[in-house]
């Protein structure tokens, strides 16, 4: 997409950000009871959390900007839950 953002830089940042934060990323799964650490090359990864983090990140831009920033999300059965981030469009900043 022109004008869009990488996935692969915003993986990358991501993956820094939790490194540096010094705190493991967890799962709960509710059906089996148990906490699952996610080391922090998978929670950044296109088919990791990172589709998780950017919808929720989505939502509030949404909110405070009143659209979007054009993250587009695919179903992928190979991936942590299920979905992959396939693109991040441009996000414009209110002026």
């Amino acid at each position: 997409m022109s004008g869009g953002v990488s996935v692969d830089e915003v993986g990358a940042v991501m993956e820094a950000l939790l490194r540096s934060g010094g705190k493991p990323v967890l799962l709960d799964d509710k059906e089996r009871g148990t906490r699952q650490r996610v080391e922090a090359d998978s929670a950044a990864a296109p088919d990791g959390l990172l589709p998780v983090f950017l919808v929720a990140g989505e939502a509030i831009w949404r909110s405070a900007i009143g659209e979007g920033f054009g993250l587009k999300i695919e179903r992928d059965e190979g991936a942590l839950l299920g979905y992959r981030v396939a693109e991040i469009g441009r996000v414009r900043s209110r002026r």
